[in-house]
């Protein structure tokens, strides 16, 4: 006995029977159309049946007569059938041409009514009951089977997995960036979604580049304060922990005693600054003097004595044995050592007691509901990750301050997040505390993570689990090898049943028999997800079964002229080049608010950013 697996296609039997009924189909309707229609042309008066399925015969029997205009209606009938079905043969070429070894697998999840929450129809409903206008939602892609738009609401908190150069920023950061109705908050430790984004912003409202490590090759021409986020010893705490986790890396585990030390210390000093309105470099002086007396005396003024105890600390762990208090001192030191570099301290102190630069204000920020902040930093321990993770929580917490005083207890215009690079450029380590309830307040984070330990390194087991949980909308891309990982998505993809065919011999013949859903298998593998080729994603929203997407490049996208004239600008090719002066020659041209900004930024922004680029490039070297 051989048994045999039966999915959701016909067998070979069933495509050659029905292949042949349509052939018969096909014969008998050239028949007819010669028949009848060539009886209509001659007028030859015949009387024929009102059954056309039987005329054919009684052509065969000599019944019915069959004359010149019937070989000529006949005729034209087969070539019209053959042009038809060459069209159709083109269009099934065509629709194959795209299509990967996985899409197939598209039509056994979610389609339909299956997916409805995150389709154009239900987003554009939630936009309008949020009162958002100018975007629907976050474009994710277009469902493989079904060719329809996928979005993520505005209450919808998203992250994002994908492999290295697998087109994460073309085909998600970058259009997010430009779909946002409001202001946009974004990390990156590249130039390429800035440099592709920032003219198009800036028509929109004030663009703020965070560049202390000339990434974007933005001058300092603005500065941001820190301590301005320090209100109280809380906040002095949480700013410590940051230049706690970010001073070593996300992956480095440090020693647990001087570690807490060292933030405590960071926590009074953070303090003490604020109070005396000393700018944040002063903490890192602070630290080198060994045994300052300043902070203490700071902390024991203020009123009522509210912080003493944090001045007794202090001085506690400036008292230690000295190995001890060494051991205190070097890990406060090392959390705060970007704080030592030039390039970073113009970003973040006045320059002069008569600095003319603008201070950026998180809380105006997010009131603006239309400037864009870009958050730059490389990636590894020591970097400017502190002060990138610091701004970003700050902008956060401040949009989180400000809805809790608007209607619903939400931002009438959602902040959109996308944190690129989040584990580099910005490990915020209590942001799974946050993410669960930020899509009430009308705050839109994007975590982007290269692999799910990743973000295990950075958050830690249980917190990597509560962010993957929280997430309304989860986007897996492309290039991702962790087994375990993708095992337990297959899982959540689900599976499909299968039949079984049964076929013996014996001396009396042969038997078949089908046992209908005898066996399960994984809809998408682990195999399938690792091997994911690039342009196609698997979109799971909570309560809803995963969906095969079509990824689609900002190039493709109704934003592919606004992208062309910022790259010409910002980091000129020949194609950007080309692209530009096509989009010039256009006759309403001159009606594009993004031309216009093209034509009044153009000249000045490319050699201002180049020329920073090549120094800072020769200073590498």
């Amino acid at each position: 006995m051989m048994q045999q697996r039966r999915g959701n296609t016909m067998t070979s039997g069933q495509k050659a029977g029905f292949a042949l009924l349509g052939l018969c189909v096909i014969i008998i309707g050239v028949l007819d159309a010669g028949i009848y229609g060539g009886s209509m042309l001659s007028g030859d008066g015949q009387k024929l049946p009102a059954n056309p399925f039987g005329t054919p015969f009684l052509l065969v029997g000599g019944k019915v007569g069959w004359s010149g205009s019937s070989t000529v209606v006949a005729a034209a009938t087969a070539v019209l059938i053959l042009v038809l079905a060459l069209l159709v043969l083109l269009l099934v070429v065509r629709s194959r041409k795209g299509r990967t070894r996985v899409d197939h697998k598209a039509t056994l999840m979610g389609r339909g009514k299956d997916i409805a929450q995150i389709t154009e129809k239900s987003v554009a409903a939630s936009a309008a009951r949020f009162g958002v206008q100018g975007s629907i939602g976050a474009f994710i892609g277009i469902t493989v089977a079904g060719a329809q738009k996928v979005y993520a609401d505005f209450e919808s908190v998203v992250l994002q997995i994908w492999g290295p150069r697998q087109g994460k920023s073309s085909t998600q950061v970058i259009p997010r960036i430009l779909d946002a109705p409001g202001a946009v908050a974004t990390t990156s430790n590249k130039p390429d979604v800035i440099d592709a984004t920032r003219l198009a912003r800036s028509v929109k409202g004030q663009v703020w580049a965070f560049d202390p490590q000339m990434i974007s090759g933005d001058a300092a021409t603005w500065w941001w304060n820190p301590l301005s986020y320090v209100r109280n010893d809380e906040r002095a705490m949480k700013l410590a922990e940051i230049f706690m986790v970010a001073g070593r890396g996300p992956n480095v585990t440090g020693d647990a005693y001087f570690d807490n030390e060292g933030k405590d210390m960071l926590t009074s000093l953070f303090l003490a600054a604020a109070i005396g309105n000393k700018p944040i470099s002063v903490v890192y002086d602070w630290i080198n003097q060994g045994k300052p007396t300043e902070p203490s005396r700071l902390l024991r003024e203020q009123e009522n004595g509210i912080y003493a105890a944090y001045a007794a600390s202090l001085e506690a762990q400036l008292q230690y044995e000295p190995a001890q208090r060494d051991g205190v001192v070097g890990t406060a030191k090392a959390m705060v050592q970007t704080l030592k570099f030039v390039s970073t301290l113009q970003w973040v102190n006045p320059l002069s007691a008569s600095d003319s630069r603008p201070q950026f204000g998180p809380e105006e920020f997010v009131r603006s509901a239309k400037d864009t902040l870009y958050v730059l930093s490389k990636e590894g321990g020591g970097s400017a990750a502190a002060l990138t993770t610091a701004l970003t929580v700050a902008v956060a917490d401040a949009a989180e301050e400000y809805a809790m005083t608007q209607p619903g207890r939400r931002l009438a215009v959602p902040l959109l997040m996308p944190l690129d690079e989040i584990a580099n450029v910005c490990p915020w380590k209590d942001l799974p505390d946050k993410y669960s309830h930020y899509g009430s307040k009308g705050i839109i984070p994007e975590a982007y993570l290269q692999s799910y330990s990743q973000g295990e390194e950075l958050w830690g087991e249980k917190g990597m689990r509560k962010i993957y949980s929280a997430s309304s909308v989860k986007v897996i891309g492309s290039g991702i090898d962790e087994e375990g990982f993708l095992r337990q998505f297959s899982s959540l993809v689900g599976e499909y049943t299968y039949d079984t065919i049964s076929r013996s011999s014996s001396k009396t013949g042969q038997s078949r028999s089908v046992n209908p859903d005898a066996g399960k298998e994984s809809i998408l593998s682990v195999a399938d997800l690792s091997a994911l080729p690039i342009g196609r994603a698997v979109v799971k929203r909570s309560g809803a079964p995963a969906t095969m997407i079509k990824t689609q490049q900002w190039k493709d996208g109704r934003h592919a002229d606004s992208v062309w004239l910022s790259l010409n600008i910002y980091d000129p090719s020949e194609k950007s080049k080309e692209m530009t002066a096509a989009i010039l020659e256009r006759k309403d041209a001159d009606t594009n608010p993004v031309v216009v900004a093209y034509k009044a930024q153009a000249p000045a922004p490319t050699l201002a950013v180049q020329a920073s680029r090549w120094i800072t490039a020769a200073g590498n070297e």
